[in-house]
Order: C-alpha cells, then structure tokens, then sequence
C-alpha cells in the first residue's frame, strides 16, 4: 500500500516538472494558474 502512495506522489512530481520544462504556450495556463495560487496562499 505504502508503494502505491509512493508511486502516485512520484508520478505527480514527475508530471509537473514535465510541464514546468515544457517551452511555450502549451503550459501558460497551468503557469499562470499556478502562480496565482502560491501568491494567494502566500497572502
């Protein structure tokens, strides 16, 4: 069970530094949307 939860956490990284290197438009939403949310959190 443990391994799984490892799997999908390694997955989900693995998938955001896929879009943060992506070059281009493919990833402005997700960037901005991103940004908006650490700058809310951050207060």
């Amino acid at each position: 069970m443990f391994m799984v939860i490892l799997g999908s956490i390694l997955a989900l990284i693995f998938t955001y530094i896929v879009y943060t290197l992506l070059p281009g438009s493919y990833n402005d939403g997700i960037d901005t949307s991103l940004d908006a949310f650490i700058i809310k959190s951050e207060g």
